[in-house]
């Protein structure tokens, strides 16, 4: 008589068989037949009688187990023998080991997938075709009107601009107008104010559009909400206005690429915050949004943004358009949070085609400023084709006069400075800029209009923008002219 199996090893083999006797893939339960396993009378295993009649399945099933008996386990029948065992009154065969119980279980749950393979579920459209469908997200609604997620989003609504009257007097009362917003949001009545345009000159005439207090809280809000969302699908080489990127980091990235390829092309949307359409970009939000009140709120926001660079825009036509197409909602004012995100968010498709379709691994935008690497000059011209009709889609246009392919060893605009692969120098209209600027500030400090403190900091902001790039004699030239004596009076 060989030795005997411990209880442990019976208990395993049992519910090998057990599992397979009385699953649905072998018959069902009405096919199912009890299996026993006692430790008394020398341990030996002791299967119940098994019914005689077999489904067709569970056939097709030891058959295809039988297939596998070369594999170490004597696989025989669905007894107690396709798992090498004899019956009670036969001479035992010597103990499984443990790892060798795992192996069999192992061969007859393949065995299982191959006479009855699971066939995957695929996502249905509307249509009945098989789609990928986008993760959505819901109930934000709560989040968004939280006491605590209005509460932070008014104090980054107000840093560095505590001293301003607008401000100033809000923060009077602060609580009490947040629990007023607050109520306001939840009942469905706020509505965004008008906006205040003033215009900025800097190399280029810019209308900035700037909302009012509460509406600026009402951003930081939504955009605390939603941001993380697309944060996680943003690509990324995608630098503005996101946590840990901005120009230097766009700067370093576009460098980094500079070095190991030969030829740039550099693109520039066309009057981008203008152009912006908001049907599309309703539709690309509401790809992972699902929350029916955080787009109604995203929707009075857009329409209330709707006129305000009208003036800035100049009417595009494009394949399948008719007269009214130049009365769609379009515009994004320039100076809101919202407006930056968004506007991620609406070249967030560019992005993809550009990363998975056109296959192009060294790839920069920082806003709507793109910059596409290659060794292969033919390859950027194909790709400068693409991008302009991808662009088209998202009813946008490139600046023809700038996209230009060069050498990356000549040397090319991006963010303020010339790049190339062994320097960095600031352009030309930032330096006329700054020292038309440092001029005006030492003139106001003469007349006793500034402090000493409000230059240096003038001077100390400049000096650790322009030290990221080789400028170390022109912060020389520049900073050379003498600080004059502050003129006589109080102070």
């Amino acid at each position: 008589m060989p030795r005997p199996y411990s209880a442990q090893p019976q208990r395993g083999i049992a519910a090998i068989l057990y599992r397979r006797r009385s699953g649905s893939l072998l018959g069902g339960a009405r096919h199912a037949a009890p299996v026993q396993c006692s430790a008394a009378a020398g341990h030996r295993y002791n299967p119940a009688p098994q019914a005689k009649r077999v489904s067709p399945r569970r056939g097709a099933a030891c058959r295809a187990r039988t297939s596998l008996s070369g594999s170490g386990a004597s696989l025989q029948s669905c007894t107690a023998g396709e798992a090498g065992l004899s019956s009670a009154g036969r001479g035992m065969p010597r103990p499984y080991s443990a790892q060798r119980q795992r192996g069999i279980a192992a061969i007859l749950r393949r065995s299982d997938h191959e006479a009855f393979p699971l066939q995957p579920r695929a996502a249905r459209s509307r249509c009945g075709e098989a789609e990928t469908m986008p993760k959505t997200f819901r109930n934000l609604w709560p989040q968004l009107v939280r006491f605590d997620n209005l509460w932070m989003a008014y104090l980054a609504a107000r840093r560095g601009k505590r001293g301003r009257p607008q401000i100033a007097a809000y923060e009077l009362d602060a609580e009490t107008r947040l629990l007023r917003l607050q109520e306001r949001l939840d009942a469905g009545t706020y509505q965004p104010g008008r906006y205040r345009t003033f215009v900025v000159r800097e190399w280029k005439r810019r209308l900035v559009s700037a909302a009012p207090f509460e509406d600026r809280i009402v951003h930081h809000a939504l955009c605390q909400v939603i941001e993380p969302i697309w944060e996680a699908r943003f690509i990324h080489d995608t630098y503005a206005c996101r946590r840990g990127k901005g120009t230097l980091a766009a700067l370093n990235r576009a460098q980094h690429f500079a070095r190991s390829r030969r030829y740039v092309l550099s693109l520039d949307v066309r009057e981008f915050f203008p152009s912006m359409d908001h049907a599309l970009l309703r539709a690309t939000l509401s790809r992972h949004l699902a929350d029916r009140r955080v787009l109604e709120l995203i929707d009075r926001i857009l329409a209330g943004g709707v006129d305000v660079l009208a003036e800035e825009y100049t009417p595009v036509y494009f394949p399948g358009d008719d007269l009214f197409a130049v009365l769609r909602p379009r515009g994004l004012p320039i100076g809101n949070l919202t407006s930056q995100f968004f506007a991620n968010v609406y070249l967030h498709p560019l992005d993809l085609f550009i990363k998975h379709d056109l296959r192009c691994d060294a790839y920069v935008r920082y806003c709507d400023d793109l910059l596409l690497f290659a060794d292969d000059k033919a390859m950027l011209h194909a790709w400068k084709d693409a991008v302009r009709e991808r662009l088209a889609a998202l009813r946008l246009t490139i600046h023809e006069s700038r996209a230009q392919i060069a050498p990356t060893a000549a040397g090319f605009p991006f963010v303020g400075w010339t790049i190339s692969p062994q320097r960095r120098r600031l352009r030309r209209r930032n330096v006329v800029r700054f020292r038309r600027h440092y001029r005006a500030r030492l003139r106001a400090y003469a007349a006793r209009e500034i402090t000493f403190a409000e230059l240096d900091a003038t001077v100390q902001g400049w000096i650790g923008h322009a030290k990221q790039g080789s400028t170390t004699a022109l912060r020389r030239a520049i900073l050379r002219m003498p600080v004059p004596k502050r003129g006589t009076g109080d102070g």
